[in-house]
């Protein structure tokens, strides 16, 4: 292959038979290495996913757990989710340039799929199988476990491996659409003390079926009219011949029957305006995404944002005054911003935190998740003081989809390979906070005036 490469100019990709776990693995790794926020390993949820099934191993993976095939590693894949860790461990403690020797072997070698642990061997000295155990037996050592803490209450501890959630601000009922690994998808409701309201099954086989796909990743927006009559959602499906469409859904939120669906649309979502006239959701052209207003009653939609060229805006939240909060990605990393009602946008956050997903609390405060000392955590911004973005939670590992629900907050919080529906005091680990950043700023003072009396 290398003479075929040589006369030909690279008619054999290198790497191309190496298995999926270093193909991939190397891809994904790779990725976050094109900028300082960009790619999947800077993702909190990334790490989240892999550091809570590390947890649940106690480190001691094995080589299954590099196969795309393994279910315990869905949605993700453990070639893509195992593998990219693997490879950025191989990197950081091998060296890049042996990544880059090693793809340099297969390409050259006569028969590239076979005798790979041996190119790896003469490479790294050892073996593929003693290269991970390697790896595990250190993912196990620097271990440090965590627990949830005596605030977070556990409404239901099993909500599948996938799930999006919303949380209706009239009575706290909270709604999933969730997936197991032996169960089809499923649109359940529970009431706000965790008892069940409903839950259907939204996989169709037979022909005249309305939709195709409804795995949890395809559906986004989730939210709930003011009254809590209504659940809308927009999910993204396949048309008969193949391609992509997305469709709005009104949900009845006390018998789970999809009521209507509006057609035609490209993005994801997505919320419902508060008096239920109305759904926002981010529409997809290209490289470039705007935020747009379908009116339910006509079908009428209506840009509310322009931006030009390569923009990613994540789901919005609106209002009851109009304004909407959403996420964009920026120079930053994802940011969050506000649209005013006279169409102006301003920049709420400015960080490398991975401020995503804001739903709105009151008129003036925002919940939403963003990263702390890691990990994706529950947060509050108050729009109206301008203050820093308070953290609420200090889950294990992830927290998903948070949505207030009066003095709480409820979210999705990742426990070994699943996830599980929690709640967790609206302002009390804020208020802990606040007291030591009081505190903190005291002793500040007090040194300063130390200093002032010592010079």
């Amino acid at each position: 292959w290398g003479l075929v490469n040589t006369v030909t100019g690279g008619l054999f990709q290198s790497n191309s038979l190496t298995e999926s776990w270093f193909l991939e693995g190397l891809a994904t790794h790779y990725e976050g290495q094109l900028g300082t926020h960009q790619g999947r390993p800077h993702s909190p949820v990334w790490k989240g996913f892999f550091e809570s099934a590390t947890q649940a191993l106690g480190g001691d993976f094995h080589g299954g757990y590099l196969h795309p095939g393994h279910r315990r590693m869905d949605p993700f894949g453990g070639n893509y989710l195992t593998g990219s860790h693997f490879v950025g461990w191989l990197a950081e403690r091998y060296g890049e340039d042996k990544l880059w020797r090693l793809v340099g072997a297969q390409g050259d070698s006569l028969l590239p799929p076979v005798a790979v642990t041996l190119r790896f061997r003469s490479v790294y000295g050892r073996t593929i199988g003693a290269l991970f155990e390697e790896f595990t037996q250190e993912l196990s050592r620097d271990l440090k476990p965590r627990q949830r803490p005596a605030t977070q209450r556990v409404l239901s501890a099993q909500v599948g491996a996938f799930a999006r959630l919303a949380a209706s601000p009239a009575d706290g009922a909270v709604a999933t659409v969730d997936i197991g690994r032996e169960e089809v998808v499923r649109l359940t409701v529970r009431e706000r003390d965790g008892s069940l309201r409903l839950s259907r099954p939204l996989t169709q086989f037979l022909p005249g079926r309305r939709w195709i796909s409804t795995h949890p990743l395809n559906m986004s927006g989730l939210s709930f009219t003011a009254d809590g009559r209504f659940l809308y959602l927009l999910a993204a499906d396949v048309d008969v011949l193949g391609s992509n469409l997305s469709r709005v859904w009104r949900v009845d939120a006390h018998s789970g029957e999809v009521e209507r669906t509006w057609e035609g649309l490209t993005g994801m979502g997505g919320s419902v305006t508060p008096d239920g006239a109305a759904y926002v959701f981010v529409h997809v052209e290209g490289d470039t995404t705007n935020l747009v207003r379908l009116e339910l009653a006509s079908g009428e939609r209506t840009p509310l944002t322009h931006f030009e060229g390569q923009h990613s805006l994540g789901p919005p939240a609106v209002a009851a005054d109009g304004r909407i909060a959403f996420a964009q990605s920026t120079e930053q990393g994802w940011n969050l911003a506000l649209r005013e009602t006279d169409g102006t946008v301003r920049a709420l956050t400015w960080d490398g935190h991975f401020n995503y997903a804001p739903r709105w609390l009151d008129d003036h405060r925002l919940v939403f998740v963003r990263e702390h000392q890691g990990r994706w955590q529950a947060h509050v911004l108050d729009l109206s003081t301008g203050g820093e973005p308070l953290c609420l939670t200090d889950a294990p590992h992830l927290v998903m989809d948070v949505a207030p629900r009066g003095d709480d907050i409820v979210f999705l919080n990742r426990e070994g390979f699943d996830f599980s529906l929690d709640s967790a005091p609206l302002l009390a680990r804020a208020r802990r906070l606040d007291r030591r950043v009081e505190r903190e700023n005291v002793r500040l003072e007090r040194d300063a005036l130390d200093n002032s009396r010592d010079l």
